[in-house]
C-alpha cells in the first residue's frame, strides 16, 4: 500500500500529475483545482492505491482531510474514485459536511456521474459517519471561543478593581479551564482567592 508520495511535480494534466521520485515516475490522479505547485516544485501527495484486476491506481490529496473524506466517499455504493475525486475537486471539505449534516443531497448532483438518487444514497449513508467528527469540531470551536470571552471579561472587572493582569491571568484561565462559566462567578472566587476586595 502506498500511503503518499513526494518528488518534484515533472507535469501537470487535466486530472493528474506526474511526480519524479528519482529513477520512477508515478502518475498520481488529483482534484487539480487544490494543485498549486508548478513544475519542477517539490510536491507531497497523501495516497489512496486502487487495485483493481487490469491495474492498479494512485489518487493524491495535498491535505490529509481531503483522503480520509475522499475514502469516505467511496464506500458509498455507485461512487468510484473518479466520482469521489469529483467531489473534493468540485466542493471545498466544508461544503461537503455541510451538505451531509443538513441533508441538502443538491449540492452533490452538481458533481459529474453522480446524479439524485446517488446523492440522496450519499447523504444517508455518510451522516453517521460525519456526525460526531462535525460535533466535535463545532464544540471545539464554540468551548473555545466561549472560554476566550469569559477569560477576557473576567481579567476586565479585576484590572477594574485594581489587580495587575499578571496578578490574575492565570488564575482566571485555570478557572475558566475547570468549567467556571460565569463572569462574576470567576472574578467572586479569584477575589476570595486573593483575600477578597481590591487594591
Amino acid at each position: 500500500m502506498i500511503a503518499f508520495v513526494r518528488g518534484i511535480l515533472h507535469s501537470l494534466e487535466e486530472d493528474n500529475v506526474v511526480v519524479d521520485c528519482g529513477q520512477i515516475g508515478y502518475r498520481v490522479f488529483v482534484p487539480t483545482i487544490t494543485i498549486t505547485h508548478q513544475q519542477g516544485q517539490e510536491i507531497f501527495l497523501h495516497t489512496y492505491q486502487h487495485v483493481k484486476e487490469d491495474g492498479i491506481t494512485l489518487y493524491g490529496f495535498i491535505e490529509k482531510k481531503q483522503l480520509d473524506v475522499f475514502k469516505k466517499c467511496i464506500t458509498v455504493s455507485g461512487i468510484g474514485p473518479k466520482s469521489g475525486l469529483g467531489i473534493i475537486n468540485q466542493l471545498s471539505i466544508t461544503e461537503i459536511l455541510t451538505g451531509i449534516q443538513s441533508e441538502d443531497y443538491t449540492i452533490f448532483t452538481k458533481v459529474s456521474g453522480i446524479g439524485k438518487k446517488t446523492a440522496q444514497r450519499l447523504v444517508l449513508e455518510l451522516k453517521d459517519k460525519f456526525k460526531e467528527e462535525t460535533l466535535i469540531q463545532t464544540t471545539q470551536k464554540a468551548s473555545s471561543t466561549g472560554a476566550s470571552n469569559v477569560v477576557n471579561q473576567a481579567l476586565e472587572g479585576l484590572i477594574g478593581l485594581g489587580y495587575k493582569r499578571n496578578e490574575v491571568e492565570q488564575i482566571v484561565k485555570n478557572m475558566a479551564n475547570s468549567g467556571a462559566a460565569d463572569v462574576s462567578e470567576i472574578i467572586k472566587l479569584v477575589l476570595k482567592e486573593k483575600g477578597l476586595g481590591g487594591r
